[in-house]
């Protein structure tokens, strides 16, 4: 143990000061005794301002403080000498005026001085400063002036107990510049240490240790480590003392990095001095410490004096790493406009700020920080999210919130930190959010990956130890369309309070806990989280309340903000400004439009004191009006927690209404009062409000305050209230709930059973008071929305009831009342509206029996009680299983290993650059779509002037400013499709020109102005339509095998029937974004969102008239694709194209998520008319089916999409004798295009519809009738033999097995008898699937190997989320016998591997993959030679050999599957339409509430065939993320028109897919192990698109879901007794199934 002293150290500060400041900052008097300290100027360019100190108590005048500070202005430096400049004489301000000059003087006259005298001795120097809180500023602000007395002789506490008991405000800011001070300490310190070491004195250090011996032993342990390495390198053990590295060294090293030392101090600062473990001995002069190697390289100082004084090891660093792991939160510090300090501390001052611009856009444009994502724009994906940090001065806390960057005004965090991703983690040092999420394979494509982190990173930063279902709700404001979710709930799971540890070898949970994750998937460990190494608060938006106290504005073109801070103002301003608009956290208001040249005012009320109150009284609890609904939240658990529970019962209802809000970003920033003042027909709280007898306290500048109840006179109509245009809503007080009180709110949504982030197609409220211990109501309030243009009290029917006795007989009354006083007639979804107003209230009146206690009410049997149950989802757990690789593969071979995807570490840190994230070029333009407003018209006119005139706007584009040809198609032999409409318009949303313009708001606010005069045509826009008009594409597939009418002869049943699947949106979760560049020479490079660089290539040099070879076309990586991002993406890149051959710049197009939407075609849906023969055992003997397919106004992919429909037509079963018939419907929607699954989705779901109709007639469980029809041998009747079909038995054997499904069915029955309103199904069903795509059928690849052994990668396929870079580099790592880490891939280019097919169909690894594969080969067949003369070399000396021998070391790869594919109709027999073939099977079981079609996935197994799988962790991967997206086409997503043509469903506030909530709470996947396939690259099958085909389980399960959606519910009631038996009855649902067909 050795002890550390603190000693005075002579030492020439000049010298060393002199490479840190131009100028030294202490002024002394040379002809007087008097002292002057002279702050410097500070980073943020602010000056320490001075405050005097003399002995008689008094402070410099003004005058001498102005000619004080301008004598400080002729010098700038960022660093003070330490040392005390005392003199013996103290004189009055009189002799200031004698100091001319500024010199530098070391005092060696050392003497105590009062003010630490009076810190340490209080009572013995009294005389100097008496003890008052105005000396106590004196002193404190001495210090600062002084500041190395702090440092050598003031105990951190005491000083802070001066901060602390001071009010005043300047010395709560002058305390936060305190610790860049002791920054410059420490680093002086250090460099007087290195240059104490480097004089050789260290014979005695004790005698030389400078003042820090922290900062001694940095420097003592950094010149070792240095010298150690260096020495190494040497190859001697003992380097001569002239090769040493010297003190100089160290400052280098530490000059080049001195403003990150100051950053990371910086973040550190509230640490250093609030932490418990610091505040005693920090600054001591002993500090004891063992004799330990460390390097506080990479650690702020507080981190080093936390080792040492806990006497931790810790790995010496080697020489060469980084100093300073920089601290990378981005935070904002509002004065006079917004200073953002960057993620790399580059400060960036922007004295004007738009308020019409929003957060994400700020950080994107302006600061460069791209690692938030634009996806949606509207708030409703997540990929924007941003962790906002503030200091809330009423609860004396610091808060974090996730937010949606997308909404949030930049001017709205004024005063406020932001963190995006960037300020996470990096590349080289993760995260534990961002590495465990990697490592658990919690990202495909990326593009949502940031704004996941960022959501589970504000739950750590508020809970380091949350409960799973605090997981779950942090992530319901996050999309994602390619995972399933499950891998990311599993990541994140390990940070739970029983869930894994996140260490494989030390995992400290109980794997049957019912909240842990079972894996095998994922890849090595990771390192515990430890959340006081987070980045703290910036104290100065702590300590100062300027940002928060003081009203600001901000004055843009179209937008003047104004943030008051008091209620008398905003009234003030209210009454002034009657127009403008009061905003929180503008989730609705941002999103009204602003026409251009039309100025709003909005009015935040943010920081109005009076609005922000949260009042709790014995008989209410009073919200201000901004009381966001997470604070709500927490409010009303607290008051539940702590209250009777007969006094709370409002309070529940509220709480768990609240909860179904939205999602967690939305609730952080929404406000209770906005969500009333919005007056929305679809409120979610305010019919529960309304019957809970809320009381609203209105304020005006005119009147004062008043008090409204909130109640049926409140709303007048659609979006308004009685309330006057100067009228505020102050705040809303809710009372408790009385004696014999229930309460209740219910809500189903659009999508039924989405809890998350969905609005509500009905809500209710409902409460009942009953007269003192009888069953006789007093009074009922029943309130609903959703049925009207504005929420309803259903007044006549509380009437009715009161007075009444609670029993079934006023039950039965109520259900027709309810029903006369909602007719509903003209509403979508008429009935089913109706038929909820009588489920809601069923389900109070049976909780209301249930909970109450008053005498004569009936009790109910316990069957009946599942309506009122709350759906209680099962913990989470998944199990991932697959064949392990053999024993004697090499470690560095990771093929059929679970590997990380090789952007993984980029993608969870936001550094992954997507296509919009690319820099903009000098002079870059923006180009937006004009697009038609009709379905089918003549352009009669195009009028340009109202969007040309405007200011930065450049030109109109249209067709007549094609060069080359304007009309194209997909084939290049059907022209049926133009890059810009120029006669007619044959869809909404067809793009007849464009607007080009300096920045892309004001090209799309353009493009909203232009004119198109139309003349209307007839248009055809669904599949009845095109029957009945004979409206088809002139491609027609007929199939016939067997004699049709012998089969249905000998069939014992005949049956008939037809089924309607609708159309799915993609939703990729990158927008398509194209950047086109002209080159010289007429060369132009494109890059482009697109999987197939082929078709952009062609179409481009076809339209501009110009070769192929001038265009280039490149991809790094798409953020999702699933067949969208085909040929709508070539469509966008031509358009571009286009423009910027007129313009000759740069040009720009990234679509919005609701011009994606309409502008991109979707699935095809399909109408299928079928005819079944057979026999009484539900053997399938003949099939005849005629298929419709709406194809759009255009061909595209439709023909090949009725190819691959027909071909998995089938799907796993054997049928003897079919007809089948293929129609494209020609009509004027957007052209339908390919979409995962490729028409196999649609094929399955039919055949699966065939076979339950088929059991329901034989009397046959599903399962049996599946079994009996599964192919058993080797041929395929349809088209081609299965050389592995016995897979296909071997997949449902297994799913039987691993699912236990009869020992589940019997569960599932006994439930259902158990349990009259709530209901479980379970099936299960087997997927075959075709694996083939389009023609030619070829792949390319490139391979060089370069002289130090790295080889470079590049092939035709496009990576989009499904793992095809990852996948090609373990083929080439085990071809070329080397590891991964030698391999690079760049982005697919047309000039590196030209004439690519498309990568599609799950065909991607098996044409590339096999390319790469065959160049690698080729160039091991020219290396081998010389491995064999040199066997134990390695592989750099045989690659550098070889070169030397004039060897080749690049190569070309070329793959092809033989043979000749396609489908004959005149011989089906002959026709190759499959690569080969998968095949899996699926069992699913669900819950669902009869009542409202409300429903969860239990469970979920599934058995595929994928036969030696290349990566098991992307494999399985793509298994779970197909099923989810499969699961939302067949249950949730739903495409709908306007009667013009127009889509409805765009966003994710209209177009739902599957949320977090909607994964199966038991996700269990196996891969089928054995099952090698002969034809696929080292024994490989695709595995991304069989599972999609797995869904219809899901639908099997659900025929409710179908009827809450389609079905009429017929709710009667029965007199008599119910089907249960049991007497008086009650409800029975009754349900009939309307097949709803466009």
């Amino acid at each position: 143990m050795a002890t550390m002293t603190s000693k005075p150290l002579d030492i020439n500060h000049s010298e060393i000061w002199q490479k840190l400041s131009k100028s030294i900052v202490i002024n002394i008097c040379s002809n007087c005794t008097h002292y002057t300290a002279v702050p410097a100027l500070n980073r943020d360019g602010e000056t320490f301002l001075p405050l005097q100190v003399f002995t008689d108590g008094t402070t410099l005048t003004n005058d001498a403080l102005v000619r004080l500070q301008r004598k400080q202005k002729k010098l700038r430096a960022d660093y003070i000498p330490s040392k005390k400049h005392w003199f013996k004489k103290w004189q009055s301000e009189d002799l200031l005026s004698s100091c001319k000059d500024v010199v530098f003087e070391e005092s060696t006259d050392w003497i105590d001085s009062p003010v630490s005298c009076t810190l340490q001795q209080k009572k013995t120097h009294t005389k100097y400063f008496p003890e008052t809180d105005e000396n106590k500023t004196y002193i404190t602000d001495f210090l600062f002036q002084v500041k190395d007395v702090y440092v050598r002789k003031v105990n951190p506490q005491e000083l802070e107990d001066v901060v602390l008991s001071c009010s005043s405000p300047v010395v709560q800011m002058r305390a936060r510049k305190f610790n860049f001070i002791y920054e410059t300490y420490i680093a002086k310190e250090i460099l007087c240490s290195a240059k104490v070491i480097e004089s050789g004195n260290e014979t005695n250090r004790s005698d030389t240790i400078t003042n820090s011996p922290i900062a001694f032993r940095y420097a003592e342990v950094q010149l070792d480590n240095m010298n150690r390495v260096k020495s190494v390198n040497m190859g001697t053990k003992n380097a001569n003392r002239s090769s040493r590295y010297s003190a100089d060294d160290i400052f280098d090293t530490i000059e080049g990095n001195i403003s990150a030392f100051h950053s990371k101090y910086d973040q550190c600062k509230i640490v250093l001095y609030e932490d418990c473990n610091a505040r005693t001995g920090l600054l001591e002069d002993n500090i004891v410490c063992d004799s330990v190697d460390y390097s506080p390289i990479d650690d702020n100082i507080y981190g080093t004096v936390q080792r040492l004084r806990n006497n931790c090891d810790t790995e010496v660093n080697e020489y060469g790493e980084k100093l300073v792991d920089l601290c990378k939160t981005v935070s904002l510090n509002i004065v006079n406009g917004l200073k953002f300090d960057s993620y790399r501390f580059n400060q960036v001052v922007d004295k004007y700020v738009d308020p019409g611009m929003n957060l994400l856009i700020y950080i994107r444009k302006t600061l460069g920080l791209r690692g938030s994502k634009l996806s949606c724009g509207e708030g409703g994906c997540g990929a924007c999210t941003v962790m906002l940090s503030k200091y809330d001065h009423q609860q004396k806390k610091i808060l974090h919130y996730a937010i949606n960057a997308c909404y949030t005004p930049v001017c709205s965090v004024h005063g406020m930190a932001i963190t995006t991703v960037e300020g996470v983690g990096s590349r080289t040092k993760l995260h534990p959010v961002q590495e465990r999420l990697a490592k658990y394979h919690g990202l495909q494509c990326g593009f949502c990956t940031p704004g996941m982190v960022m959501s589970m990173y504000s739950l750590l930063r508020n809970n380091q130890l949350p409960a799973v279902a605090d997981i779950e709700d942090a992530l319901t404001g996050n999309l994602c369309r390619c995972t399933g979710y499950r891998p990311i709930l599993q990541a994140f799971g390990t940070f739970a309070q029983k869930g894994c540890c996140g260490s494989q070898s030390e995992c400290r949970c109980d794997a049957k806990c019912s909240e842990s994750y079972i894996s095998s998937l994922v890849t090595g460990e990771f390192a515990p989280y430890n959340g006081t190494q987070e980045p703290i608060f910036p104290s100065e938006l702590q300590l100062n309340d300027h940002y928060h106290s003081k009203t600001v504005s901000f004055a843009g073109k179209s937008v003047v903000w104004i943030r008051p801070t008091t209620l008398s103002e905003l009234l003030k301003y209210k009454s002034d400004i009657p127009d403008a608009i009061l905003v929180l956290g503008n989730a609705e208001v941002g999103f009204m439009p602003k026409p251009i040249g039309v100025k709003c005012t909005l009015l935040s009320v943010s920081h109005v004191q009076e609005l922000k109150q949260v009042d709790l009284s014995e008989s209410s609890i009073t919200f201000g009006a901004s009381v966001t609904m997470s604070r709500m939240i927490e409010v009303l658990r607290e008051r539940i927690a702590k209250s009777p529970g007969s006094t709370t019962v409002v309070y529940k209802a509220l709480l768990d209404m609240l909860y179904m809000v939205g999602d967690h970003q939305l609730r952080n920033v929404a406000g209770i009062g906005s969500h009333i003042m919005t007056a929305s027909r679809l409120s979610d709280l305010n019919p529960l409000l309304m019957v809970a007898g809320v009381t609203l306290n209105i304020a005006s500048h005119k009147d004062g305050l008043n008090t409204l109840p909130l109640n049926s006179d409140f709303y007048t109509g659609y979006r308004s209230t009685v309330l006057s245009s100067d009228q505020v809503l102050v705040s809303l007080s809710i009372p408790c709930s009385k004696e014999n009180e229930y309460c209740a709110g219910y809500k189903v949504k659009k999508y039924v059973h989405r809890r998350d982030k969905n609005t509500d197609i009905i809500s209710s409220g409902m409460r009942v008071l009953f007269e003192r211990n009888t069953d006789k109501v007093k009074e009922i309030s029943i309130c609903f929305s959703g049925m009207g243009p504005t929420i309803v009290m259903a007044t006549s029917v509380s009437k009715h009831i009161v007075g009444r006795k609670w029993n079934e007989s006023l039950l039965t009354e109520v259900m027709h009342l309810l029903s006369e006083q909602f007719p509903l007639a003209s509403q979508r979804m008429a009935d089913y509206r109706k038929a909820l107003l009588q489920s809601f209230f069923l389900k109070f009146y049976i909780k209301v029996n249930e909970h109450c206690g008053v005498m004569n009410i009936v009790q109910l049997p316990d069957s009946h009680r599942s309506a009122v149950t709350t759906t209680d989802k099962i913990a989470l757990r998944s199990t991932q299983t697959y064949q392990p690789v053999p024993d004697h593969q090499r470690n560095s071979d990771l093929v059929g290993r679970p590997t990380m995807n090789e952007s993984s570490s980029a993608l969870v840190t936001g550094e992954a650059v997507f296509l919009d994230d690319m820099p903009c070029q000098e002079g870059e333009l923006f180009f937006s779509m004009v697009t038609s407003t009709r379905a089918h018209a003549r352009i009669i006119s195009v009028d340009t002037h109202g969007a040309t005139s405007l200011d930065g706007v450049r030109c109109y584009v249209g067709a007549a400013d094609v060069p080359g040809n304007n009309d194209w198609g997909l084939s290049g032999e059907r022209l049926d499709e133009q890059v810009f409409a120029s006669e007619q318009v044959v869809c909404y949303g067809q793009c007849i020109g464009g607007i080009v313009a300096d920045n892309p708001k004001l090209s799309s606010q353009a493009a909203k102005l232009v004119k198109v005069q139309y003349e209307d045509l007839p248009h055809i826009l669904t599949i009845q339509d095109a029957i009945n008009a004979d409206s088809y594409q002139p491609h027609n597939t007929h199939l016939t095998v067997g004699d049709v009418t012998s089969a249905f002869d000998q069939s014992d049943y005949v049956i008939e029937g037809e089924i309607f699947l609708g159309g799915q949106n993609h939703y990729y979760m990158e927008p398509q974004c194209c950047i086109v560049r002209p080159g010289e020479n007429g060369e132009i490079t494109v890059f482009t969102s697109c999987q197939n660089l082929l078709v952009v290539q062609t179409r481009i040099a076809d339209t501009l008239g110009i070769p192929i070879s001038k265009v280039t076309c490149r991809t790094r990586r798409l953020g999702g694709a699933f067949g969208g991002k085909q040929t709508f993406a070539a469509s966008l890149a031509m358009k571009c194209a286009v423009v910027a051959q007129k313009i000759a710049k740069p040009v720009r197009s990234t679509l919005t998520r609701d011009a994606d939407m309409q502008f991109v075609g979707a699935r095809h849906p399909v109408l299928a008319k079928y005819k079944v023969g057979c026999s009484k055992h539900g053997i399938l003997n003949v099939v005849q089916i005629k298929i419709f397919l709406n194809g759009g106004c255009s061909l595209d992919l439709s023909v090949w999409v009725m190819h691959e429909l027909i071909s998995n037509l089938h799907n796993a079963y054997k049928i003897p004798v079919y007809d089948i018939e293929g129609r494209i419907c020609k009509t004027n929607l957007p052209s339908h295009t390919a979409i995962r699954g490729f028409g196999s989705p649609q094929s399955i779901g039919i055949m699966e519809a065939i076979v339950d109709h088929v059991a329901n007639k034989c009397g046959l469980p599903p399962e049996k009738v599946r079994e009996s029809n599964m192919y058993d041998g080797f041929s395929d009747s349809l088209f081609q033999d299965m050389p592995d079909a016995r897979n296909m038995r071997r997949c449902w054997a297994d799913c039987l097995k691993k699912s236990d499904y009869y020992n589940r069915q019997k569960d599932v029955d006994n439930f259902n008898s158990l349990n009259r309103w709530k209901k479980r199904g379970i099936a299960m069903i087997p997927v075959k699937r075709v694996m083939g795509c389009f023609p030619p059928h070829v792949g390319g690849a490139l391979v060089h190997i370069y002289l130090d052994g790295s080889v470079l990668l590049s092939h035709g396929g496009i990576e989009m989320g499904q793992g095809l870079y990852t996948k090609t580099k373990q083929i080439a790592s085990r071809v070329l016998g080397i590891s991964s880490e030698y391999i690079h891939i760049v982005e697919t280019s047309t000039d590196k591997v030209p004439n690519a097919v498309p990568t599609a169909a799950s065909s991607g690894t098996d044409f590339f993959g096999n390319a790469v594969k065959n160049a690698c080969e080729i160039l091991m067949g020219r290396l081998n030679p010389f491995i064999k003369d040199n066997p134990s070399g390695t592989w750099k000396e045989w690659v550098n050999i070889a070169y030397q021998n004039r060897v080749s070391l690049s190569a070309t790869g070329h793959f092809n599957f033989e043979g000749n594919f396609g489908l004959d109709c005149d011989d089906p027999s002959s026709s190759k339409t499959a690569y080969y073939f998968s095949y899996s099977a699926g069992c699913c079981e669900v819950e669902i509430d009869c009542l409202t079609g409300d429903h969860y996935i239990r469970q979920m197994d599934i058995v595929l065939d994928s036969g030696n799988s290349l990566n098991p962790a992307l494999d399985i991967g793509q298994i779970e993320g197909g099923f989810t997206m499969g699961y939302g086409y067949y249950c949730i997503e739903e495409l709908r028109y306007s009667a013009e043509g127009e889509l409805l469903t765009r966003g994710p506030g209209m177009y739902k897919i599957p949320w977090i909530s909607d994964t199966p709470r038991r996700f269990n996947v196996s891969l089928l192990p054995d099952a090698p396939n002969k034809v696929g690259i080292f024994s490989a099958k695709a595995a991304q698109q069989t599972e999609k085909g797995r869904a219809p389980n899901s639908e099997r399960c659900l025929p409710e879901v179908r009827a809450s959606r389609k079905t009429v519910f017929r709710i009667k009631y029965l007199s008599g007794a119910d089907s249960s038996g049991s007497k008086g009855g009650l409800l029975r649902a009754d349900n009939t199934t309307d097949w709803e067909v466009p």
